[in-house]
């Protein structure tokens, strides 16, 4: 198990602030409840004829609806933020890798499979809705009376009304596992510059740019409606084969094939279903990232010591709870003048724990000394073993015949133990590797250009510099960022304010931890710049190679122009540095503060 998720022991200072940050979370998680409750009945009314919000069944649907869809998704996040963790193995790097790891991951296909089964459910709720407002005559009733059979048969509309929300929730999944940075691997999303903004403030603004951005999936629902008509007649056949024409469950499997098949109205239904699954989807998610990572005061004025409980915070190795402390000493150090006081003023050994702000400056670095660190150099081979000295011992029968008795009667010593055989498969992967790659090497440069140009490699297959800027900064981004906070509002506030001098002596340590830390930014930034670069420079190559064979075969090489501005990766990897400026920006800012008020006293 890893030592992360491990609960701290009872009544330890972690302890005591995790129960802080448990008891401080809990108006929030209320507020949640009710903001997704009012966001699921508009979504809900929306969908329904424009009198239905006077109804009291959509009231009761829509709370229905939040507890078995929305509360499902929010016990689903907590669960994976409280007991996943970022893995401290080195992450995908390239869209291809990242695909591959998401393939062969369990709680992927269970995040995929509860989106899926929560989009089903929605579809089956504005059904259910329908039909309690207008009776079973409604577009989307479940069952469907034929005049010509003078029975109930399953409405079509309601079972595509249905795939339609349960694919597009699954799509919704794979989206959000893919785009967004952390979704997969366990990291908090934290936002470093939350720090000064107020919860509705930040709120809001995350709903006014989530929400109209998730609901550009709605051009799925057109794709689905058309492949379903294209193979509605071959699918029905097949499952009146399956389930029989003359079957007494018939009716409730297959539609009736009197009622004329209207695609559009179809899409029509289906769309305004789906609008309603992605706005819950996408407010429910953004809810839980605002309210579950933006920073709390968790440690109360009333508590005996709350100086312990936050140094026990700062300490606790699960990313959540100390992210959550060192949100709060930067507030202490920027806002609270009393709390900085009782930091300064800690100067001795208290409850078995170190002086306060040897405490603090520890755990500061160690967020610091987190951010981008080095790639492990590459293990070197062991050296051969040495050749031994002479001929080797014949074995004959004739020398065991000339051997001694006491050699004769010694026991043959058992061979080591080979390694067991691979499995098949493997063998089998490796042979079938070995075979594509001698048949691509003997194919010519042409004909591989042709086959799979090098700009097609490095979109999918080479190391993408948005993945590598997540690899390397995501996980401690928002620790690192309040911790350089801290420091530098501690330090230059102690200038006036420590009167014992407990934070002068930390000093010469901290200035070198936060330039290491600026440079480590410095040279993962100039690293994902060199692999924008070549894949750019791929790019304009291909790009010269078409235009030369148009050249070459008589057409208008000006057809095939491309803009000196053409660089995708370059734009892409600007694009995700801007996640990362701010953290940049408060290293870079507390190691010149510090440099800048310390530098009269070194003189």
């Amino acid at each position: 198990m890893d030592a992360r998720l491990r609960a701290p022991p009872p009544g330890s200072p972690a302890a005591t602030y995790r129960a802080l940050v448990k008891e401080a979370m809990r108006p929030r998680q209320k507020r949640i409840y009710v903001l997704a409750w009012i966001i699921t009945y508009a979504a809900l009314a929306a969908t329904q004829a424009p009198t239905a919000p006077l109804r009291s069944f959509v009231v009761l649907g829509s709370a229905a609806l939040l507890a078995s869809a929305v509360v499902a998704l929010l016990l689903f996040r907590r669960t994976r933020l409280i007991s996943a963790v970022p893995a401290r193995t080195p992450q995908c790097v390239s869209r291809a890798a990242l695909v591959a790891h998401l393939v062969r991951a369990d709680d992927a296909w269970h995040a995929v499979a509860l989106h899926a089964a929560s989009g089903a459910f929605v579809a089956l709720q504005c059904a259910v809705l329908q039909v309690c407002l207008r009776g079973w005559s409604a577009p989307l009733a479940p069952m469907r009376y034929i005049d010509a059979h003078h029975a109930y048969y399953v409405n079509e509309a309601f079972l595509g009304v249905l795939a339609v929300g349960t694919t597009v929730g699954a799509v919704y999944a794979v989206a959000y596992l893919l785009l967004v940075p952390g979704a997969r691997r366990g990291v908090p999303p934290f936002v470093p510059a939350a720090l000064g903004t107020s919860l509705r403030t930040r709120c809001l603004a995350a709903l006014q740019r989530h929400v109209p951005r998730a609901l550009g999936l709605l051009v799925a629902v057109p794709l689905l409606v058309l492949a379903y008509s294209l193979v509605r007649d071959a699918w029905w056949s097949a499952a009146l084969r399956v389930v029989g024409v003359e079957t007494s469950v018939r009716r409730f499997l297959v539609p009736s094939f009197r009622v004329p098949y209207a695609p559009g109205t179809l899409c029509l239904h289906a769309l305004r279903v789906t609008a309603c699954l992605l706005v819950l989807f996408e407010a429910t998610h953004t809810l839980f990232d605002v309210y579950w990572t933006h920073p709390l005061r968790a440690v109360p004025p009333r508590l005996h010591d709350p100086l312990t409980a936050l140094l026990g915070g700062l300490h606790d190795p699960h990313p959540f709870f100390s992210a959550h402390a060192l949100a709060e000493l930067a507030h202490w150090a920027q806002s609270e003048p009393a709390r900085r006081h009782a930091l300064f003023e800690d100067v001795q050994q208290q409850h078995g724990r170190p002086m306060a702000f040897s405490s603090v400056a520890t755990a500061c670095r160690r967020a610091l000394d987190a951010l981008a660190p080095p790639e492990p150099a590459p293990k070197a081979a062991p050296p051969p073993a040495p050749a031994p000295q002479g001929p080797p011992p014949s074995t004959s029968v004739w020398h065991r015949l000339a051997a001694p008795p006491e050699a004769r009667a010694a026991p043959a010593k058992p061979a080591a133990s080979a390694p067991a055989a691979p499995p098949r498969a493997s063998a089998l992967w490796r042979t079938l590797l070995y075979l594509a790659s001698s048949l691509w090497a003997r194919l010519p440069s042409e004909a591989q250009h042709v086959l799979f140009p090098q700009t097609l490699y490095s979109a999918f297959f080479a190391p993408v510099p948005a993945l590598w800027l997540d690899a390397h900064l995501l996980d401690d981004r928002a620790r690192a960022c309040w911790a350089a906070q801290a420091l530098q509002h501690l330090v230059l506030a102690s200038l006036a304010e420590d009167k014992y001098g407990s934070v002068q002596p930390h000093v010469p340590a901290l200035v070198p931890t936060l330039a290491q830390a600026h440079e480590r930014l410095m040279a993962v930034r100039r690293r994902a710049e060199a692999m924008a670069v070549e894949a750019d420079t791929h790019l304009v190559r291909e790009a010269q190679l078409v235009r030369g064979a148009l050249a070459a075969a008589g057409a208008d090489a000006n057809a095939a122009t491309f803009p000196p501005s053409l660089a995708p990766f370059q734009h892409e990897m600007q694009h995700a540095w801007e996640a990362y400026a701010c953290v940049d920006y408060e290293v870079s800012t507390a190691l010149r503060g510090i440099v800048q008020a310390m530098a009269p006293y070194h003189t």
